[in-house]
């Protein structure tokens, strides 16, 4: 990542190397955890690099999209199975229904962790002026960072 951000198309770099990772083989990838972790690190990233762009574009339709991950995030939960975990699958395509299981994976994962982000933005918003709730997420929270 720290390569890919002296090129021009940075983006388009790192959104084919997340894909690459996602879809490598297992024999060419250090860990399945790996292959789960590193698209959601690249995603990140590029989120961050363009905060401005995606706030913007984003504030309008904001609350429709929350309702849809909701509901995607809900949907992937009453579907989630033991085959969906990455320790399971190891992100393996072989059939359908393991082609069903990846995909749920990383969809379900997508959808809950923006979920959870908008919903941890919120409580900040409304306790950040409160001492104990600074001193949860500043204190105990660089603590939990080793973990």
């Amino acid at each position: 990542i720290k390569i890919s951000t002296r090129l021009t198309r940075r983006s388009w770099v790192i959104t084919g190397s997340a894909i690459l990772v996602a879809l490598a083989p297992l024999t060419f990838s250090i860990s399945p955890l790996i292959r789960f972790t590193y698209p959601f690190f690249c995603f990140g990233f590029l989120l961050a690099q363009s905060r401005e762009r995606w706030t913007s574009a984003l504030r309008h339709h904001k609350p429709v999209l929350i309702v849809f991950l909701l509901i995607v995030t809900c949907v992937c939960f009453l579907a989630w199975g033991k085959s969906t975990y990455i320790y399971n699958n190891l992100g393996l395509i072989h059939d359908f229904r393991s082609t069903k299981d990846v995909l749920l994976m990383f969809v379900g994962s997508a959808a809950a962790s923006a979920v959870a982000i908008e919903l941890l933005l919120q409580c900040w918003r409304f306790g950040h002026l409160n001492r104990m709730a600074r001193f949860i997420a500043v204190e105990l929270g660089q603590a939990t960072l080793l973990l």
